[in-house]
């Protein structure tokens, strides 16, 4: 590291590698969450919940995200991660 073109090739290949690093992260945090949600299955459609001082119906289940009406009739989408 003590020459001026080398920091600047070892600069230039963990800059990407760190960002490569970050999108698989969550990427792969995602995927996990939803095969936990699909194979636990501990909500379902239909199912009625507290959340934020509130309750709500399950009305849709993606891998990343929850779909909630809640009890004003207005949708809330809750991240899985």
């Amino acid at each position: 590291m003590t020459f001026p073109n080398t920091r600047q090739i070892a600069a230039s290949l963990l800059a990407p590698a760190a960002v490569a690093a970050l999108v698989a992260r969550l990427v792969l945090g995602n995927l996990i969450t939803g095969l936990q949600i699909a194979l636990t299955q501990p909500i379902r459609l239909c199912d009625v919940v507290v959340i934020q001082a509130g309750w709500g119906r399950i009305e849709e289940i993606t891998g990343t995200y929850v779909s909630l009406r809640i009890w004003d009739q207005r949708r809330l989408a809750v991240a899985l991660q």
